[in-house]
């Protein structure tokens, strides 16, 4: 039927290699506030800090300011393909493991989610 109805007409095909919402969802909703709360003296007010913080460690990337001095910034993490996701929350959930804090599994997660 679908070649039916688009007889003539031209296709093309996309490659979606966007993360998955969940792998976004593991990491907004597990992964970050794992690390929130197993850093109580860090000084995060919120989630939100303690995300910042793991771009800033993460995903570093370098820029100039207006005075031409160079400054570390981060990522966003919308524009990682789902390689390049997965090997950031690899490189987070490795830095936990090294440092003996617990990593939250990811199925358990989902159950708990769902």
């Amino acid at each position: 039927m679908f070649f039916e109805r688009n007889e003539g007409k031209d296709a093309s095909i996309e490659i979606n290699d966007a993360p998955s919402e969940q792998m976004r969802r593991y990491f907004e909703g597990a992964v970050v506030p794992a690390v929130y709360y197993q850093h109580p003296n860090s000084g995060w007010r919120d989630f939100r800090d303690a995300r910042t913080a793991l771009k800033n460690e993460f995903l570093a990337t370098y820029s100039l300011d207006i005075r031409g001095l160079r400054i570390k910034t981060s990522r966003s993490t919308a524009e990682l393909s789902k390689t390049a996701y997965s090997a950031f929350l690899l490189a987070v959930t490795a830095w936990l493991e090294e440092n003996q804090l617990e990593i939250p599994d990811p199925e358990e997660f989902k159950a708990w989610r769902d």
